[in-house]
C-alpha cells in the first residue's frame, strides 16, 4: 500500500474541493416491504422508474 498518501493528495482540486462525487443509495426492505421512490419523468437517467433513496455526500471541510 505504499503510494497512498501521495494518491490521496490527488484527489483534491487546486481550488482545495475534493476531485469527486460521492453518490449513495439505499434499498431499504422491512416486513416484506420496500422503501422507494418514482423517480421524476423529467430526470435524464431512468426516468419514472422506481429507485432507492438516496443522493449525493457533501464534504464536510474543517471551515
Amino acid at each position: 500500500m505504499a503510494g497512498i498518501a501521495g494518491d490521496a493528495a490527488a484527489c483534491w482540486t487546486r481550488a482545495g474541493r475534493p476531485a469527486f462525487v460521492v453518490n449513495v443509495e439505499v434499498f431499504l426492505h422491512r416486513d416484506g416491504r420496500w422503501l422507494l421512490i418514482r423517480r421524476s419523468e423529467q430526470e435524464d437517467n431512468a426516468p419514472g422508474l422506481l429507485s432507492g433513496i438516496g443522493g449525493k455526500v457533501e464534504f464536510a471541510g474543517s471551515d
